[in-house]
């Protein structure tokens, strides 16, 4: 499954999740695409998930 998505991403999924700066972008990610399809995230729990400020404004834009 690691290389699929490794092979359509075009990144080394192993590699990302083992850096916490980068695992919180790919799950920053998973979040935007989920709110464009829909989905609705309390911003609490933004806040206490993420440490990135950046990412958490980036959500919080995405909600409104």
């Amino acid at each position: 499954m690691v290389e699929g998505i490794d092979d359509k991403m075009g990144i080394d999924l192993l590699a990302y999740l083992s850096d916490p700066t980068a695992r919180e972008y790919l799950y920053a990610e998973v979040l935007i695409q989920g709110i464009r399809a829909g989905w609705t995230v309390d911003m609490k729990e933004i806040e206490s998930g993420f440490n990135n400020k950046k990412i958490q404004e980036t959500i919080q834009s995405y909600l409104q």
